[in-house]
């Protein structure tokens, strides 16, 4: 039987299996008086108690990461160039079609740091907003990263990227592009 000092509300996983303690703790007890003889429906609902708390945490877990992105081109533009285009692909790896929206965060990376424009494009250059990819297939978008006025030369921009769903969730790993602005003045 899994048991921590005075656990009564605290929540601790247990290592292997991914479930609480606590309800690990609970079969336990409820295995420990049908060794009592108390009676077959305290075994069944036990059973069926674990059951259910397993499968509700594993697909929890299955969800998480149910798209994966990774870069399949990088910039061919010189670093002086004002505009560039990084293509990246999703591949859905469930066994569902799925909709979702890329997204991008600016985010501090370097010492010498600015931001740039930044947008998350479809192969089409359409906004990748509401996109369907289906079971088991990629989908190829691009970021477009675009040095403005507010940019400093000579610095880096750095942005996260993912893939949410329709509720803002997470769906997709996080991926963190760096983009280098140099100052042409100290080109020689």
């Amino acid at each position: 039987m899994l048991r921590y000092p005075n656990e009564k509300t605290s929540l601790y996983y247990h290592p292997i299996l991914s479930v609480p303690s606590l309800v690990l703790n609970s079969i336990s007890e409820c295995y420990h008086f049908n060794n009592e003889n108390i009676g077959a429906m305290k075994n069944l609902f036990c059973l069926v108690t674990f059951l259910i708390t397993s499968i509700a945490f594993s697909q929890s877990k299955q969800q998480e990461n149910t798209l994966q992105i990774s870069i399949v081109e990088k910039s061919d533009a010189p670093l002086s160039h004002q505009v560039h285009n990084y293509t990246y692909t999703v591949t859905n790896n469930s066994s569902k079609n799925i909709q979702y929206t890329i997204t991008t965060k600016q985010i501090t990376c370097k010492e010498k740091y600015s931001e740039m424009s930044v947008k998350a494009l479809t192969s089409s250059f359409n906004k990748a907003t509401n996109i369907h990819v289906n079971a088991r297939s990629s989908k190829p978008f691009i970021i477009e990263m675009k040095r403005n006025n507010l940019t400093k030369l000579d610095t880096w921009s750095c942005v996260q990227i993912n893939a949410i769903d329709n509720n803002g969730v997470p769906i997709s790993n996080t991926v963190t592009l760096s983009q280098f602005t140099p100052d042409t003045r100290n080109f020689q």
